[in-house]
């Protein structure tokens, strides 16, 4: 790989020149005879914007609430010991004037200004570097490192980029534990932002928010009062997966195998009075105030069902491990990562998705993974193209789930914008898929249980943000990208225009596009290719795309047994607010 690739991703991001290497000029024809941007509104203070977004219901926003369900107090929880590392959120400005950051714990609230760093390339490995004055400048990354967590004695930390705004040394106290109010982290902007909430693992570097617990965060302002959990799978999850695979060869039981799903409510209002389920049966009542989270036991068991409260809450599901299917009857620790995904609120719903699976991880074992249908609206009437897969549903009513398997692409529609619906996407354990496959645990596993939210294409945007990271967990990376037939071009900064692309329906084509393999090597794109960091995929029309990423994983305690894992990240559009579903 040449040296032009390695800094591309400097010379371009939202077409602002950030800092310039022999590829300037690619970026400046691309851009020269494109259309205006339509970005968020030039005119008018900070407020304003965050006021238009707001109404516009963007998924760019300008306060967000930190939902800190990570795994390692799950394992506090289960075993009194666990790991280190840091949590931070991703910030990227998608405007075209520096955002100023704050942070807020309860009644203590700072100048983000010390605890955020600039993302930028060095090599294969992204480096932090000091905001000039302080802020997000247009188009660019950065990490807030808003929490470390001390677990583990003596500590195995992955460090934060700064000192942490919240350095929780054995405490309790930014992090959402079983039955109890806790205070999150709050992040405020003064112009519209979008943020991933994300996290490390244990020892591992900083995983820049692609973590298995990684997703993009919505802001408050797309919160609900009355707001349907989407959760991670389906009803059914056991407490504990008695399981020989679970059983460590000192004979004792894996700390995660003793974790149910849990269910995490945030607030964003003092005084905001919330109604859940109880899995005893009846209801529960909780009182939190602003940045206050709640945790209950739920065992992914209430999808479909709702959390009520009287001001707009937030809902995040979360389980270790997130294994797809719970009934697998044989597993492995690894077969699925820490699942942690935000409830997406009924005001991203949509009567319109395309769904396109991820890529096949092994050469000739074509997959066929789980989606799910959870309806929003009763007498929701679901049509498909250019085939209903089998077993999809054809009636939905409001809460009602219903999961199918297909490994062809489909799009699925409903009768109106009255009758929204959500629908979620999947990649299965790697164990899994070997075993049903007839092939052996020798065999490479690859990939991990992921469940992602899909978007829904009046959300569809023109700019999308997306991070590479090789220094963590997972070396292989692909994106799959879906347009409208006839559409423009779609350019990603370190590959070019795509090409390549397979029909879906009349309407829909897609693109799955390599970017690294399963050994972290570059996939070769003319002469460019996709290093660590961020980047940025863009066209002149809406469109989508999802960020998925692998790993495979040699476990010597286990002789011969692999483990992997995955993650994967549906895209958040920078630019704009729905579009016209009828386009």
């Amino acid at each position: 790989m040449g040296r032009a690739a390695e800094t591309m991703i400097r010379c371009v991001a939202l077409g602002v020149v950030v800092s310039c290497g022999s590829e300037r000029q690619f970026f400046e024809e691309e851009k020269r005879d494109a259309p205006p941007q339509e970005a968020l509104p030039e005119a008018g203070a900070g407020a304003s914007r965050c006021d238009d977004a707001a109404s516009k219901k963007l998924l760019a926003g300008c306060h967000f609430v930190q939902v800190v369900g990570t795994w390692a107090y799950l394992q506090l929880e289960s075993t009194g010991s666990g790991a280190s590392g840091c949590l931070p959120l991703v910030v990227v400005n998608p405007g075209d004037e520096p955002a100023r950051l704050r942070v807020r714990h309860g009644t203590r609230e700072a100048d983000a200004t010390p605890f955020t760093r600039l993302v930028e390339l060095d090599g294969e490995a992204p480096r932090y570097v000091e905001s000039a004055d302080g802020s997000v400048p247009p188009g660019r990354v950065a990490i807030v490192s808003t929490v470390f967590m001390q677990v583990a004695t003596p500590p195995s930390p992955a460090p934060c980029p700064t000192p942490a705004f919240i350095d929780d040394r054995f405490g309790s106290e930014p992090t959402a534990l079983v039955g109890r109010r806790t205070q999150s982290v709050e992040l405020m902007s003064d112009i519209p932002v979008l943020v991933l909430d994300g996290g490390t693992r244990n020892d591992h570097h900083l995983a820049l928010g692609n973590a298995p617990s990684g997703y993009f965060a919505y802001p408050v302002h797309l919160w609900q009062s009355t707001t349907l959990e989407t959760g991670l799978f389906k009803p059914g999850r056991p407490d504990k997966l008695d399981n020989p695979s679970y059983i460590r060869p000192d004979g004792e039981p894996f700390w995660y195998t003793l974790t149910p799903g849990r269910t995490i409510i945030a607030a964003s209002e003092d005084d905001t009075h919330v109604t859940f389920p109880e899995l005893e049966g009846g209801t529960g009542t909780v009182t939190l105030d602003r940045g206050q989270v709640f945790s209950r036991v739920t065992k992914d068991a209430f999808v479909g069902h709702a959390v009520t409260a009287d001001k707009p809450i937030g809902v995040v599901s979360i389980t270790q491990p997130n294994i797809i299917p719970w009934d697998y009857p044989f597993g492995h620790e690894l077969d699925g990562g820490g699942g942690q995904q935000a409830s997406m609120p009924e005001t991203v719903w949509g009567s319109e998705y395309v769904a396109v699976r991820h890529a096949d991880r092994w050469q000739g074992l074509v997959e066929s993974p789980p989606w799910r249908i959870l309806g929003g609206a009763d007498g929701t009437r679901l049509s498909y193209e250019p085939a209903r897969p089998e077993g999809a549903p054809e009636m939905i009513g409001r809460g009602e789930l219903a999961i199918f398997e297909s490994g062809s692409p489909f799009v699925v529609r409903s009768q109106d914008d009255a009758h929204r619906f959500y629908l979620s996407a999947h990649m299965t354990g790697g164990h899994y898929m070997l075993q049903r496959n007839g092939r052996k645990f020798t065999d490479e596993s690859r990939g991990g249980s992921v469940s992602i939210g899909v978007l829904t294409t009046s959300r569809w945007a023109k700019r999308y943000p997306f991070l590479v990271v090789t220094e963590g967990l997972w070396p292989e990376h692909h994106l799959v990208v879906v347009r409208r037939r006839g559409a423009s071009d779609v350019t990603l900064d370190c590959a070019g225009t795509l090409t390549g692309w397979q029909t879906v329906d009349e309407q829909f084509e897609y693109v799955r596009v390599p970017l690294r393999d399963h050994d972290g090597r570059p996939t070769p794109h003319g002469e460019r290719a996709c290093t660590a960091g961020p980047h940025w995929i863009e066209s002149h029309d809406p469109f989508h795309a999802t960020l998925w990423g692998t790993n495979t994983t040699m476990r010597p305690a286990f002789d011969e047994m692999r483990g992997s894992s995955a993650y994967g990240v549906t895209l958040f559009g920078a630019d704009l607010p729905p579009s016209d579903p009828a386009r």
